[in-house]
């Protein structure tokens, strides 16, 4: 017997390196009655097949949120196709507004940063600091100092932290926990050193709050470059899934139908006329032709198609 299984998206929030995609992957998978995942960390999106009698999309829904991730349904593959570009329009709108959070943080992060990084290396390289940050007499004074500086960084930046040790109280860490760990370690031996200065002046030169401070920014840049890079491949993307028409003719049964191209299913057959684009991807069941796929592959001459070769959605056919 066949089972029939359901196809349904769902948008995942709060992934933000491949150990994140494989823990949803792995922990959905071993789900009863899910036969197939596909996560997508460029789409922050995944894909499951699953037999709706022994798990609904509730249950899939918990089994991300319980290891410390967001995630909401989106409707099967065909809802999904048809609304096509408005789901390419909300991802674009929050694409976008969450790279101005991010490049907001960021700014605000480098800006604390200079002048933290200054009061606590500008006396190793002999720069011009005022007289009551210079000195051991002043150590105390220097330590509060940076630490006042350092603590707005991490409170831009408690999204690393509030992610990295919920992951890791999940037992599903990732960069986030590297982070978070790290940088915390940093800043709390330097917050109990700062506390014992004035029983040891030496103290004072055991401070890390602007390493701390510097990771966590250079982490947030890299986060930024990241999310601009996924944008723009993100639109790379839709337009080149634009390309496909939104109909196509359907061939039944000697006659020719134009219908929506999202409602075509695996076996029907569809009449690509000359001089217009494949709708989506498939097998030549009849006919040959030159076909331009150059807004794939990068190559102008045209590829010859035979009755049993693909075809690819959104190229050109010509005779």
């Amino acid at each position: 017997e066949v089972k029939s299984l359901k196809n349904e998206k769902f948008h995942i929030t709060g992934m933000t390196c491949a150990a994140c995609q494989a823990n949803i992957t792995r922990n959905v998978g071993k789900l009863d009655g899910v036969e197939e995942v596909n996560v997508s960390l460029l789409a922050n999106q995944m894909t499951v097949a699953y037999d709706e009698e022994k798990i609904d999309e509730q249950a899939i829904i918990h089994a991300v949120t319980e290891i410390g991730y967001g995630a909401s349904g989106t409707g099967t593959e065909a809802q999904k196709d048809s609304g096509f570009g408005k789901e390419w329009q909300n991802r674009r709108e929050m694409t976008e507004e969450n790279q101005k959070e991010m490049q907001r943080r960021l700014i605000t992060s480098v800006a604390i940063l200079i002048p933290l990084m200054y009061v606590a290396m500008g006396p190793m390289m002999s720069l011009p600091v005022p007289g009551f940050l210079v000195g051991m007499e002043n150590s105390l004074i220097s330590a509060l100092t940076q630490l006042l500086l350092t603590i707005p960084v991490m409170i831009i930046n408690r999204h690393f932290y509030q992610s990295g040790f919920k992951a890791l109280v999940k037992k599903a860490p990732n960069m986030d926990s590297l982070v978070a760990i790290g940088t915390g370690s940093a800043f709390i031996y330097s917050l109990c050193m700062t506390v014992t200065i004035p029983v040891n002046p030496m103290n004072a030169h055991h401070l890390y709050y602007e390493s701390a401070a510097v990771v966590v920014t250079l982490v947030m840049l890299g986060k930024y470059m990241e999310s601009r890079s996924k944008g723009k491949t993100s639109e790379a993307i839709r337009k080149l899934m634009e390309l496909a028409p939104d109909t196509a003719i359907l061939y039944e049964d000697g006659t020719e139908r134009e219908v929506e191209t999202a409602s075509v299913r695996v076996g029907q057959h569809v009449l690509i006329k000359p001089g217009s684009r494949i709708p989506l991807d498939g097998i030549v069941a009849g006919g040959s032709s030159s076909v331009d796929e150059s807004m794939l592959t990068g190559e102008s001459i045209p590829v010859e198609k035979q009755e049993g070769d693909t075809l690819i959605g959104g190229s050109m056919n010509y005779n």
